[in-house]
């Protein structure tokens, strides 16, 4: 009787984790949407940076969508990061106006400065083309 109670609790415990799964990935498209909108037919770069977390160290997951200009200044800023399906995307308005080499010197977590290399490599492919 009390394995049963374990797996249907283990049960439910995983059906929620998809459906919040669900909400935040539906969460980070419409963040995503909501840039190309508001910066369609400018002279913008939007990427996508992430960086997983892992279990041995404990660290957060990351996921940030910034815009940048020309001169790869940030003109929109907005992170995801924690531990669980709860998080939820934030704009960082204290990060926009800096440049992409200014905010990697003042992001403080690893994953973080990892997910910007990801979106700066984004950046810099869009604009060689």
């Amino acid at each position: 009787m009390q394995i049963r109670t374990i797996l249907g609790i283990l049960f439910v415990v995983l059906i929620l984790q998809a459906v919040f799964s669900l909400f935040q990935i539906r969460q980070i498209y419409q963040t995503m949407e909501q840039q190309k909108q508001l910066y369609r037919g400018k002279d913008y770069t939007l990427a996508i940076g992430s960086s997983r977390s892992s279990l041995r160290s404990l660290s957060k997951g990351v996921i940030m969508i910034l815009v940048v200009n020309q001169d790869q200044i940030i003109q929109d800023f907005h992170l995801l990061e924690g531990f669980s399906v709860l998080s939820r995307m934030r704009q960082m308005p204290d990060y926009i106006g800096r440049s992409i080499q200014d905010l990697s010197l003042v992001l403080k977590s690893k994953n973080q400065k990892k997910a910007l290399a990801s979106a700066a490599e984004q950046i810099t492919s869009q604009t060689a083309c």
